[in-house]
């Protein structure tokens, strides 16, 4: 269920243990060939086939934290309190709602790490809430080339290997040089790797399987012992 897609009174029958699922992802450049707004595509595509289990998924808020892309061409993002504190107050709005369950999802590891202090605050103020972060890139068991392979594997980009690097390098992309000397046609930032289709196909149907069941996990019985006064 779409959350975006009910009225009010629709939500307020689905039932409260459902699992909530927050999208969260980043508009930066991934480099010459990829549009700056893959990591929603990735989301999408992948959570659009999870199977099993309902869930509700909220919108994927446009914005993120994203200080490893500073100063390049395409970058949209917020400042790390700025992000902490809208992650906080949409996941206070959904436990207001009555919902305990939420899941924050996010393409790469890189950014769900950066959920997991404020999912920390919100629980010490909500102590029978079940709140988790995990990426795409760790339900797929893969590496910093996930979004590379899985964007081959969608049609974003065609298949290449190490030999097929676009260069020379855009002007807007110069901080990368010291760190890898060479940027992929695929769009992928510190990309030594090459993608193909077939590792594509395979890493997204791991994470999504992944994906289903760490939903599923999210719906069985818990029993919360709340600490007692000495």
């Amino acid at each position: 269920m779409r959350f975006s897609e009910l009225s009010g009174p629709e939500i307020d029958r689905i039932d409260r243990d459902i699992p909530v699922l927050l999208p969260i992802a980043r508009t930066v450049p991934r480099g010459p060939a990829l549009p700056v707004g893959i990591e929603p595509k990735i989301l999408e595509d992948i959570v659009s086939r999870v199977s099993g289990s309902p869930f509700l998924l909220l919108p994927t808020p446009p914005f993120a934290s994203s200080p490893t892309f500073t100063g390049l061409t395409g970058r949209l993002a917020t400042k790390p309190t700025t992000f902490a504190a809208v992650v906080s107050d949409l996941l206070e709005g959904i436990l207001a709602a009555g919902f305990r369950r939420i899941l924050v999802l996010s393409v790469e590891e890189s950014l769900s790490g950066q959920v997991r202090l404020t999912l920390e605050s919100v629980r010490a103020e909500n102590p029978t809430s079940l709140l988790f972060s995990a990426s795409l890139q760790s339900l797929g068991a893969a590496d910093f080339s996930y979004i590379g392979h899985v964007a081959t594997a969608i049609g974003l980009v065609s298949e290449f290997s190490p030999a097929d690097l676009d260069l020379p390098l855009t002007p807007s992309l110069p901080e990368f040089i010291p760190l890898n000397h060479e940027i992929s046609s695929t769009g992928a930032v510190l990309d030594p790797a090459s993608f193909n289709r077939e590792v594509g196909l395979q890493l997204r149907e791991t994470s999504r399987q992944n994906l289903e069941k760490l939903l599923h996990q999210m719906t069985l019985p818990v029993t919360f012992q709340m600490p007692t006064d000495a």
